[in-house]
């Protein structure tokens, strides 16, 4: 009887592990980040390098595994914990080539598996910057190792003696990975099941004592995730999240009580909803269509031969999906957390390409054919995944970041807005240490109050007590002087209509006009523009993802503000200049562009009294800002104006169309009906 190999031990394992890592080193290297990434980046950066806590429910294995990264003699510390992403994703992506090659009982099929689940967008994404998701698929790696060794010793032999070597590995693979993440929940069924099946080879007289060993792996791993943030948190370091050093903050901190909300989120129709567009989108967005095709018959093979594995990795599947679309996330967020679900359909993938493989026999020229196939998949994969996912050239947190440092006032107060700004300019400000005098301060955004207003709340530092007694809210920049310079990185609705003037990329909050209308914004810009750095924005080449483009574009929102300041001034053909200076950056969306537009109408009719070109401005604002009520509203009484009803009546109906509850666009609305059926029966 031919021995099914496990694809878990021997030299030929060690190969196929190294053949596929390899190739996926260079790959990651050669797109790895620079310095420090977005949003959470320089979050998980800057407590590893401290040893600190990072957000509930916290990431104490990639705290302590990320301090001995940054003792590498290489790069700064972020590029150092960058290069820890792309070691942990090359090595999962081996380790799922290993696996894949004894599922599927072919080690061509398992290295191009591997290949796959390592060029796949999310993976690659994730394994060139500094992020926990590249760990925890590591994590989750060895748990499936652990799972497939465990199958294999199913299928091997009689009745067992005594604990086999696999279980407490997998225990202590299951313990480590959950202190890390909480997706590991996805492995729990799987995990469970096998060992209910080894169960049941062992002797009863062995399966209390089985069960008492089993507990001390598992203990020990998790005890990182119960013992690390009391033990540091005690000792009061820079970054103390939730500061969990007493039992019921640890308690709170461990539930990820703020995060719960997102957990079995939606209702039974939009699961079903999301179920559908999830399975049929993310899927090809990872492995194309090819790879598609490829898990499903491969999961139709591993039913037919070997149905306990179908099970295994099948349930566990199942687990990762339905956490995934009951789950609070959109977008390419939500993808991260499809890693693990990734990780098993590249085993399905394994499975159909030694499906196509054994059906290639026969002629030499049909088994050319289908590995030029393969190869032509696996090199559209690396090509396409990778041009979208190089972040060699991203230093826009970096330099954003540094700027806004730079821009700040001696002993200024720097409120920057939760993830995107703040993060990066912990790491530059605090790990870097560039602009020590200044206080970083965290706006976040609260959930919206009864009248529908988001309240912005004020998060201080550690050891700003008497500061941050004084001033909690968006609301008390009004009311309350620290005597010191306040600057803003991101203008909130509510304060558009306050006196800010820019600054570099921010905005310095001013309790009295004059200093605004005294300012000389031109001479401002050409200072900023001199020290500033705008590495890759305007490059097209330079690949940026949603998350990205929203910090770019608070560059050019600057430059609007900058016009607008000259507009106040009485400056209007600088402000005019100014206005389209700012419509020249790559990356201006949102409300801004319209509000653009429409100051260049503004300035238009001001100094030319030209009425037809600010209407084609107005017209270009509502076109790149359709959601921009002001720019209807303007453009509306531009059309009732020149007495062009139907334009000025489809103007204010898409105002009302924009926020129903709006009792003034109703008014306005009902108002020029009434001018228009006037005009209307005042014609001959």
């Amino acid at each position: 009887m031919r021995r099914r190999p496990t694809g878990g031990r021997g030299p030929r394992a060690r190969l196929v592990w190294a053949v596929t890592a390899a190739p996926l080193c260079l790959a990651y290297l050669a797109t790895l980040s620079p310095t420090v990434p977005l949003e959470d980046g320089g979050e998980m950066i800057a407590p590893a390098v401290t040893l600190g806590i990072n957000h509930p429910p916290g990431y104490p294995v990639y705290a302590l595994i990320g301090r001995l990264a940054s003792a590498l003699p290489v790069g700064d510390p972020a590029f150092r914990l960058n290069l820890l992403s792309a070691g942990c994703g090359a090595a999962a992506a081996g380790t799922a080539a290993v696996i894949a090659a004894g599922l599927a009982e072919s080690t061509p099929a398992g290295v191009v598996a591997g290949l796959a689940l390592g060029w796949s967008t999310n993976v690659w994404w994730q394994s060139v910057i500094a992020e926990k998701y590249a760990m925890n698929l590591f994590l989750n790696s060895l748990i499936a190792l652990a799972l497939a060794a465990g199958l294999g010793w199913l299928a091997r032999g009689p009745r067992a003696r005594g604990l086999p070597r696999w279980a407490p590995w997998l225990m202590l693979a299951y313990g480590t990975s959950a202190s890390h993440h909480g997706q590991t929940i996805y492995f729990a069924p799987a995990v469970a099941l096998l060992l209910w099946w080894g169960r049941k080879r062992l002797p009863r007289a062995a399966r209390a004592r089985a069960a008492a060993l089993l507990a001390v792996p598992f203990l020990l791993g998790l005890s990182v995730k119960f013992l690390y943030p009391p033990i540091r948190s005690a000792a009061n370091p820079l970054f103390n999240w939730n500061a969990p050093a007493t039992a019921p903050a640890l308690a709170q901190y461990l539930s990820g009580s703020p995060y719960q909300y997102r957990i079995l989120y939606w209702t039974p129709l939009e699961v079903a909803r999301r179920f559908l567009a999830h399975v049929r989108l993310h899927p090809a967005l990872q492995f194309g269509w090819v790879g598609v095709a490829l898990a499903v018959a491969g999961l139709v093979r591993l039913i037919r031969r070997r149905p306990h594995a179908a099970l295994l990795w099948g349930i566990t599947w199942g687990a990762g999906t339905f956490y995934c679309v009951n789950f609070l996330l959109e977008g390419i967020a939500i993808e991260t957390y499809y890693m693990p679900v990734y990780f098993i359909e590249a085993l399905w993938i394994a499975c159909g390409v030694a499906m196509v493989l054994e059906a290639a026999g026969g002629p030499r020229w049909r088994r050319i054919a289908v590995v030029a196939a393969l190869a032509v998949w696996l090199g559209w994969l690396g090509w396409a995944h990778g041009r979208d996912v190089d972040r060699s050239r991203h230093y826009f947190a970096f330099d954003y970041s540094r700027a806004l440092l730079r821009a700040s006032p001696p002993g200024a107060i720097l409120i920057a807005f939760a993830d995107y700004d703040l993060f990066p300019l912990w790491y530059t400000h605090y790990i870097l240490g560039i602009r020590p005098d200044v206080i970083l301060v965290n706006s976040n955004l609260l959930a919206p109050d009864k009248q529908g207003h988001r309240q912005v709340r004020f998060i201080w530092p550690p050891g700003q007590r008497a500061l941050a007694s004084r001033m909690r809210d968006v609301e008390d920049l009004r009311q309350v002087d620290l005597q010191r310079p306040v600057m803003i990185s991101v203008v909130y609705s509510l304060l558009e209509r306050e006196w800010l003037l820019p600054r570099g990329p921010g905005f310095r909050f001013c309790r009295e006009p004059e200093m605004v209308l005294r300012a000389d914004v031109a001479a401002e810009r050409r200072w900023a523009h001199r020290w500033m750095t705008f590495r890759g924005i305007f490059d097209r080449s330079v690949p940026k993802d949603p998350n990205t483009r929203t910090m770019l574009n608070y560059y050019p929102y600057g430059d609007y503000r900058r016009g607008f300041v000259l507009a106040q001034q009485g400056r209007h053909r600088e402000a005019l200049a100014q206005f389209r200076l700012a419509l020249r950056w790559p990356d201006f969306y949102g409300s801004g562009p319209g509000a653009t537009h429409a100051g260049i109408a503004q300035e238009l009719i001001r100094l030319t009294g030209d009425r037809d070109a600010a209407r084609r401005e107005l017209e270009e604002a509502v076109r790149r800002s359709p959601y921009w009520a002001p720019g209807w509203r303007a453009l509306g009484a531009a059309e009732a104006e020149r007495g062009a009803w139907d334009g000025a009546l489809r103007a204010f109906r898409k105002i009302v169309a924009l926020d129903p509850t709006d009792a003034g666009a109703a008014v306005d609305l009902a108002r020029v009906e009434a001018m228009a059926r006037r005009a209307g029966a005042s014609r001959p």
